[in-house]
């Protein structure tokens, strides 16, 4: 690739890929709280923890700048288990492992479920944060 566009990529990933992260989480987290506001809620654990990298095209030309903070979380309904996931994007490492900080591996967390369907569920970060 040449060098120039890869340059001129760099600069418009490093401007815009915080503004529009922060919307993204902020638009996906509101939708999620909205949908699942009226849905039962269970006590659930985190099974684990882990920050990576994301993986798309973005990360060969800008390794640097993306990365997830994953969270999968186990929780039980009328004695069947289910388990569920929680992925937040963030610009760097740093950011994400900061963030990680507030969740640790095995902690209890709220979980929401439908009730006709226990195997959709979502864990709502508001409900869940815990001080560092």
């Amino acid at each position: 690739m040449d060098v120039l566009v890869r340059l001129l990529m760099y600069f418009v990933v490093t401007i815009f890929a915080r503004p529009a992260l922060w919307f993204y989480r902020n638009a996906a987290e509101s939708r999620r709280s909205r949908r699942s506001e009226a849905w039962t809620c269970v006590q659930g654990y985190l099974q684990s923890v882990e920050v990576g990298t994301v993986g798309s095209t973005w990360t060969l030309l800008f390794p640097e700048h993306l990365w997830v903070l994953r969270l999968a979380y186990s929780y039980a309904v009328c004695g069947e288990y289910y388990s569920g996931f929680h992925a937040m994007p963030f610009v760097g490492e740093q950011e994400a492992e900061q963030f990680s900080r507030y969740f640790s591996q095995g902690s209890p967390v709220l979980i929401r479920f439908r009730s006709d369907k226990p195997e959709q569920s979502v864990m709502r970060l508001g409900e869940n944060l815990r001080p560092q």
